[in-house]
Order: C-alpha cells, then structure tokens, then sequence
C-alpha cells in the first residue's frame, strides 16, 4: 500500500477519534443531557420567539470590568406551543437575568468567562422551569458583544 494512502488513512481515523472525544466531553458536560437545537419541524411555522436583550457587567480578577450584550432565542418545542412561550416571554427574560447575573457574580479570568455553552445550558434549565417540560427545546445565544464597563 502506498505510503501516502496510510498516511491519509490514518489523519482520517485520528479526525473521527478526535470527533468522538468532542462529543463524548460534550455529552458528559451537559450532565448527560443531550441538548439539540436542531428544527425538526419543516414548514410548520417558526419555533423561535427572540428575547430583548440583557446587558450584564462581569468583572475580570485584575479589575477591569466589561458590559456584555446578550441577545437570545427561546426555542419551542414545537409551533403548538409557541403562544405559551411567547406568554411567558417577560418570565423567561426575569429568568434569564437571574441566571446571567449569578456567573457575573465572581470575577473572572478573560480566559475563564463563561461560554456560549454554558450560558445556554444555564438559561435552557431556567426556561423549562419557568414554563414547564415539553415546552423549550433550546435557549440559543445568537450574539455576545463586549464593551468596556463605565
């Protein structure tokens, strides 16, 4: 067998070893909870109801301080269930203020702050408190911006 054809053989092999690692850390990380914010609903009529946004200071451990910008997407389940979503749109946001608001509690390493996964997983249980089981599907973060705090 070509030298070459082992080689690429065995990147590939290394790839989808690598690929399984990820997803197994992800799997374990989520408490074993898989979290899929894929639609599965085609045609149905949209699914996703956009939270106003939530501004929050965070303090990193050397004193510098920085304003993060959250805009968020509340997920349905299904569109049945959009309109109890969207009745419970001001309680999902109060929800997600308390959430955003104890990570921005400790002071932070820049390398440390809290990421888009873990944001979404925390706000992704907030909201199925709020509304019950069955009814949110994923909380997605679509944008995080910085800016330096007053």
């Amino acid at each position: 067998m070509n030298p070459l054809w082992k080689f690429v053989l065995i990147l590939v092999g290394l790839l989808v070893l690598g690929l399984a690692v990820v997803l197994a850390f992800r799997f374990v990380d989520s408490g074993g909870e898989a979290e899929f914010s894929l639609s599965v609903f085609g045609g149905d009529g949209p699914t996703g109801i956009v939270v106003d946004p939530i501004v929050v200071i965070f303090r990193n451990v050397g004193g510098r301080s920085v304003l993060r910008n959250y805009r968020i997407e509340v997920r349905a389940a299904s569109p049945d269930v959009v309109p109890e979503v969207e009745e419970a749109r001001t309680r999902l946001r109060d929800a997600f203020v308390v959430q955003l608001l104890d990570l921005s509690r400790h002071p932070w390493h820049s390398a440390d702050a809290p990421t888009r996964h873990i944001v979404e997983r925390r706000l992704v249980a907030a909201g199925r408190e709020v509304v019950g089981p069955g009814i949110v599907n994923a909380v997605v973060v679509t944008e995080v911006t910085e800016s330096p705090a007053p």
